[in-house]
C-alpha cells in the first residue's frame, strides 16, 4: 500500500504541475503527429499497460498525462492498479529471495515465479504495444 500510495502521490504531483504550468506551452504543439498519436493511445488500457511494463519511464508518463490532460480518474487508476501489481511481483521476487544461503535456496517455487511474473509484464507490454502501433507509429 505504501508503494501504490507513493506512486499515486508522485504521479498526481507531476500531472498537476504539467497541467498547470506546461498546459499553455503545448498548445502550439497540439497537431504535432507524437501529440496526436499520444492523444489517441491515452486511454486506460494503454496507461495501465506502460505503468505495469519493468523500468517504465513514470516521471515521464506522469508529466506528459498531465500536458495531454488525461482524465485524472483514468490516470489515477491506471497507476493505481498496475503499481499495486507490479509492486507485489518485485516484493514476491525480494522475498523468496531473502535470507538465501546459496542459488538452490533462491530459487524457491515463488521467485520463480516471480521471474516469470517479470517476463510476462515485459512480454505482454511489448504485445500489446505491436497491436496497437500502426506502421506509420512505429518509425516514430
Amino acid at each position: 500500500m505504501i508503494v501504490v500510495l507513493g506512486a499515486v502521490l508522485a504521479g498526481l504531483a507531476g500531472y498537476s504541475v504539467a497541467k498547470t504550468i506546461g498546459a499553455r506551452k503545448i498548445e502550439r504543439y497540439r497537431e504535432h503527429r507524437v501529440t496526436r498519436l499520444l492523444s489517441q493511445h491515452s486511454h486506460f488500457a494503454a496507461l495501465f499497460t506502460i505503468r505495469v511494463v519493468p523500468s517504465s519511464p513514470n516521471a515521464l508518463i506522469n508529466y506528459g498525462a498531465g500536458l495531454l490532460q488525461i482524465p485524472l480518474g483514468r490516470f489515477l487508476i491506471a497507476t493505481a492498479l498496475a503499481t499495486a501489481i507490479k509492486g507485489f511481483i518485485y516484493a514476491l521476487a525480494v522475498h523468496s529471495a531473502l535470507g538465501a544461503l546459496s542459488l538452490s535456496d533462491a530459487l524457491t517455487w515463488e521467485s520463480i515465479v516471480a521471474l516469470f511474473g517479470f517476463a510476462a509484464l515485459a512480454l505482454g507490454g511489448r504485445m500489446v504495444k505491436q497491436k496497437w502501433m500502426t506502421p506509420e507509429e512505429k518509425q516514430l
